[in-house]
């Protein structure tokens, strides 16, 4: 009689890929590597985002539009040096100016929303009063709900469109009308301005013949 016996190595790689760990919250190897691959799936899918927007102020809009080059590669530190210009010279000082007035801005929401939280979070932990549950919800109710919930849309140029190159903004038709509120828009500006009007009227048509 012959008896055939398994490696030893092959016992234990079969155990660690099929068999429960205590370590892995018993979860088999093939499930901790599902598990891993998931994770690293949801994090390329956020960071890689950030890492773009790093990455774009180095390369040009050409560049940016060609499909047939990397997302992201790597341009020249002369692009940054560029786009820093052509942002501090739109308004000569404004860049300073927003970013002190968000810094305000956010630390004194930051400083009120935590002033305002604690006691009423304390309120609602600890006593047990009439009414209770129902601010519980509602409050519950205000964080779910999405921003545009009244229906309301927001159609803006986008960031990829060519009539914003030279005026405009990401966000829509914008216009410098100068101290004395005297200047008229450029013909750059209203072309911007024409563009998302075209934008805006073909998306509410293209809305408007969804059946819900």
């Amino acid at each position: 009689m012959q008896i055939t016996t398994q490696p030893r190595h092959m016992n234990n790689t079969r155990q660690l890929v099929l068999g429960r760990n205590s370590q892995w919250n018993g979860m088999t190897g093939i499930e901790m590597l599902v598990r891993i691959l998931v994770l690293l799936l949801f994090a390329a899918f956020f960071v890689l985002p950030l890492v773009f927007m790093l990455l774009a102020p180095t390369r040009q809009w050409q560049d940016m539009h060609d499909i047939t080059q990397p997302p992201l590669q790597f341009g020249s530190l002369s692009n940054v040096r560029q786009a820093w210009d052509n942002i501090t010279n739109f308004v000569p000082g404004a860049i300073f100016t927003w970013t002190i007035n968000s810094t305000w801005y956010t630390l004194a929401s930051v400083l009120l929303s935590v002033a305002v939280a604690i006691p009423t979070g304390y309120v609602l932990a600890v006593l047990k009063f009439k009414g209770r549950k129902l601010v519980m919800w509602l409050t519950l109710i205000t964080m779910i709900l999405p921003m545009y919930h009244h229906g309301m849309i927001v159609v803006t140029p986008g960031f990829g469109d060519p009539a914003l190159f030279g005026a405009g903004s990401p966000y829509g038709a914008t216009s410098v009308s100068g101290p004395g509120a005297d200047k008229p828009p450029t013909e750059s500006d209203l072309k911007v301005a024409r563009f998302l009007g075209r934008r805006v009227a073909q998306v509410a048509k293209a809305l408007s013949s969804v059946k819900v």
